[in-house]
């Protein structure tokens, strides 16, 4: 699975802003001026390239080498797109709120093993319990959450397996 580097998410995100008259984009702990029409590219030397979920959203991928499987799924994704734009989109928010949610509980770990590392005596430490306290009510957030997203995805997948026909065929097609 590959990933990036996460100093390249303002960019991929264009999280632009307007400063002293012009577009800036911070970049790291550097400010820099940001032009409309730049585009980004990247290649990777991989054969067969797998992102994540978090990173496919961010990205458009675009694969040179073409297999059956790889051309369903793409096709799939333009019928989708085309035919049920709304469904596509949706799917497409479940996955960054997927990996939202992933990141806080990965932040709350952190902040509980930082507070644990600590040393002293844990149990007379109010930020210790207080933290832990709120970890917990995170975790269940975040657990009723994914629970809501799966559920959705479920649907938006049966939406998208009507429409897998036509990918499939299409690619029969091609090859």
């Amino acid at each position: 699975t590959s990933s990036l580097d996460p100093i390249l998410a303002p960019l991929l995100l264009k999280q632009v802003f307007r400063e002293s008259g012009g577009l800036n984009i911070t970049i790291g702990d550097q400010t820099v001026e940001y032009h409309e029409g730049f585009r980004f590219y990247m290649t990777v030397n991989l054969p067969r390239p797998h992102f994540k979920p978090e990173v496919s959203v961010k990205v458009t991928v675009v694969n040179f080498a073409i297999t059956y499987t790889g051309l369903t799924d793409q096709l799939l994704q333009q019928v989708v797109q085309f035919e049920e734009r709304e469904v596509e989109e949706r799917k497409n928010k479940f996955v960054q709120q997927s990996a939202q949610n992933k990141a806080r509980l990965k932040a709350t770990e952190d902040e509980i093993l930082n507070l644990l590392s600590s040393g002293g005596n844990l149990l007379d430490d109010e930020e210790v319990i207080n933290t832990l306290d709120n970890s917990k009510r995170i975790a269940d957030e975040v657990s009723s959450k994914q629970q809501d997203i799966e559920a959705s995805r479920a649907i938006c997948d049966k939406t998208r397996a009507k429409f897998l026909p036509v990918a499939t065929r299409a690619s029969t097609l091609f090859f």
